[in-house]
């Protein structure tokens, strides 16, 4: 038996054969920032716990991944570079589910914290790193000792050697577990 019925996300009609189905796709649930694990509805049911959806989080982070400093593009393609809520203290670990314990992140990024992260250990942030001119001086050496570089050029072979190093790190953790 169908059933005609309206999204409860974008208001469009759609029929189902479900009776517990609310929204037209998977589009719209998404948007709606439904959770069903079990550590989330648990924390929910804490005196504590504050009601948000992921979109609220995303849109008071402005789109931006607290994880890695990147905009999350909110009609994202790609699983990966969906936004998710990710709580700061996890709930798993005695976090609360407070607007103040989560943060915008990209599904990638929230997945690759949650494998690196050993059992408590404490609360991890992106961290800022600001050019003395010591360091700049010896940007400007590397940058003639390789043929006449300039600082861009150093920076960018600099970044590109450590994401390498960091990709390698990751495979190295993950083959351990």
């Amino acid at each position: 038996m169908t059933n005609e019925r309206q999204c409860k996300q974008c208001g469009k009609p759609f029929s189902s054969t479900s009776p517990r189905k609310v929204y037209c796709g998977h589009d719209c649930y998404r948007k709606a920032g439904v959770k069903h694990s079990a550590a989330y509805a648990a924390a929910k049911r804490h005196p504590g716990a504050e009601k948000f959806t992921t979109r609220e989080i995303l849109e008071r982070d402005g789109w931006v991944c607290k994880i890695c400093g990147e905009p999350i593009d909110p009609n994202a393609k790609w699983v990966n570079q969906t936004g998710t809520m990710d709580h700061i203290i996890p709930i798993g670990r005695g976090g609360p589910h407070t607007r103040e314990n989560v943060q915008a992140a990209h599904f990638i990024c929230n997945i690759r914290k949650a494998r690196l992260k050993p059992k408590g250990a404490g609360v991890t942030k992106p961290r800022q790193f600001r050019l003395g001119d010591d360091t700049l001086l010896q940007m400007d050496l590397i940058g003639q000792a390789m043929g006449g570089l300039n600082r861009s050029d150093v920076i960018r072979i600099a970044v590109a050697k450590l994401a390498e190093n960091y990709q390698s790190s990751i495979d190295t953790v993950a083959t351990v577990e």
